[in-house]
């Protein structure tokens, strides 16, 4: 779908005034159905479109504008967006092209460890997690141990150290993790991690279940 173009502010205050074009279309060429174009500001009150009609506030600073748009549900569907900026004349003074991914709600993953038993001299063992797909996943390095006592699982006060690196898996992507497990004694643990689906309210907690004899 074809959007008129929009005359607004962009740049510095006293800047000439342009206009924003842009597409949406489906990763089939076909224009995406039921967008809906908003126009946000930071500073100045809500925006207004030509009819005076009150737009969607928040969004942009120093003159400079955010187009939005709202796609009408379809997950799994990828779209390619393109932008043009036009001057007076509807000119090309530049372009933007992107890819926009539409997935299913849903977290698809799972943990495994390099073993499931270690010895009691053993220092390390290598978590991996796999994501399915079909959402991005993001996490730390963080992890946690938890010892089964009396059949419930009790977390292991270990004082660990992480760094604040945050990671993305891709759908079909693996990633490995070293867990410290030189300080626990004899029993059934398990690792626990946590995941975030990117984008999403969408959070989920993976745990690999290991013993140390």
């Amino acid at each position: 779908m074809r959007t008129a173009p929009e005359t607004n502010g962009c740049g510095p205050q006293g800047a000439e005034r342009c206009r924003i074009a842009s597409t949406i279309r489906t990763a089939s060429g076909r224009p995406a159905r039921g967008l809906r174009k908003m126009l946000r500001r930071k500073h100045g009150g809500p925006a207004r479109d030509s009819a005076g009609r009150q737009m969607v506030s928040g969004g942009w600073a120093d003159g400079g504008g955010l187009l939005g748009y709202g796609l009408t549900p379809c997950m799994n569907a990828v779209y390619a967006l393109g932008a043009a900026i036009l001057d007076e004349r509807g000119t090309p003074e530049d372009t933007r092209a992107s890819l926009i991914l539409v997935p299913e709600p849903e977290i698809n993953a799972s943990v495994r460890l390099d073993r499931t038993v270690y010895a009691d001299a053993d220092d390390k063992a290598v978590l991996t997690l796999t994501n399915a797909g079909p959402t991005v996943l993001v996490f730390g390095t963080d992890y946690r141990i938890e010892k089964k006592v009396d059949k419930e699982w009790r977390v292991v006060p270990l004082d660990l150290m992480f760094d604040s690196t945050g990671l993305k898996l891709r759908p079909g992507g693996q990633h490995e993790l070293h867990v410290d497990i030189g300080r626990l004694g004899p029993g059934e643990y398990r690792v626990v991690k946590a995941i975030w689906a990117e984008g999403l309210d969408l959070t989920a907690e993976l745990a690999a279940e290991f013993a140390i004899a």
